[in-house]
């Protein structure tokens, strides 16, 4: 299930993007804008991480799931370590230009997220 919603929310954030462009400016300013925000975040990118791991066995492409997974784990782990400030000045330098390149942001959440939901559904078919 988090894995589903995982994928759903970046399919999501691509038609936010797409059908609404100035509400996506706004919540993407939200990611690291507070110390809560920056805690939610990260414990939701461990769950993914987590969920992704443990249901790799199961997909088409287990390897690049548990790829994804461990990438999700590590580089939260390591935002969690590091003090939440750092994460939210590093946003505010790179959020200007995500939000400039928005279409290609969309595009490649789009593109991921409808990815490992194909990941998660070929074994059902085959």
């Amino acid at each position: 299930m988090l894995v589903i919603a995982g994928a759903l929310f970046l399919v999501g954030l691509a038609v936010l993007i797409f059908a609404s462009p100035r509400q996506a400016d706004a919540f993407l300013r939200l990611f690291a804008s507070s110390a809560r925000a920056h805690y939610t975040e990260q414990v939701l990118r461990l769950l993914a991480g987590v969920g992704l791991i443990l249901y790799a066995p199961h997909t088409a492409w287990a390897s690049a799931f548990g790829i994804l997974g461990w990438a999700l784990i590590i580089s939260s782990m390591l935002l969690l370590i590091l003090p939440w400030r750092l994460h939210q000045s590093f946003g505010e330098r790179v959020i200007p230009a995500v939000i400039r390149y928005k279409i290609i942001y969309a595009t490649g959440s789009l593109l991921l997220g409808t990815l490992v939901l194909i990941g998660m559904a070929i074994p059902f078919f085959t």
